[in-house]
């Protein structure tokens, strides 16, 4: 199984945010090596997205902290996520549940019995892989619908839009996402 790498990425010469350090080249091949069991290399990139979201959402967090319109975790108006380990539908500040998607990812990749050796892994292995990657992607698309202008005053709005451009090429090819959880970011699509 792919381990994580060490955060020394890309850094952008020209980004003075340190949050950027850690966002690798957003024009790395997505195909994965033919030496390279397929698994493996969704884990392996499962890593690299999470730092990659983490950058991103460190960038925006104050702004999503203190915005009137982040007080529910959403991306648009018709894309409303509600806590997934309650009973009940709940609504949390978008901060507060992007924290918790971030905590709970790092919590699932050093889950030993998921990311096991190729050989060992469980039968829903793929199945639980989704349930990551759209979380993770629902940060994505908060960030994308609520923080962009932000981005774009911070100057890392190209990086950002190269990033997720990757992402969602990489969970199409690989089939770790649905067309519905792609609707909060259709404009990037054209």
């Amino acid at each position: 199984m792919f381990k994580k790498k060490q955060q020394t990425h890309f850094i952008n010469s020209q980004q003075k945010d340190p949050n950027l350090a850690t966002i690798t080249q957003a024009n790395q091949p997505i195909a994965c090596p033919p030496q390279i069991d397929a698994n493996d290399f969704i884990s392996y990139q499962l890593c690299e997205f999470v730092e990659q979201t983490e950058a991103f959402f460190n960038i925006v967090k104050a702004e999503c902290s203190s915005a009137a319109a982040c007080d529910k975790m959403q991306a648009g108006l018709r894309n409303s996520y509600y806590l997934w380990d309650t009973d009940s539908k709940q609504n949390v500040k978008a901060s507060c549940y992007c924290e918790k998607v971030l905590v709970w990812t790092t919590q699932q990749l050093q889950n030993e019995q998921l990311f096991a050796e190729t050989e060992n892994l469980p039968k829903d292995f793929l199945k639980q892989v989704r349930k990551i990657y759209q979380r993770v992607f629902r940060v994505w698309a908060h960030i994308y619908v609520n923080h962009y202008a932000n981005l774009i005053k911070q100057g890392c709005d190209v990086l950002f839009q190269q990033a997720l451009m990757q992402l969602i090429e990489f969970c199409l090819k690989y089939q770790l996402l649905e067309q519905e959880d792609l609707d909060p970011v259709k404009s990037v699509l054209k």
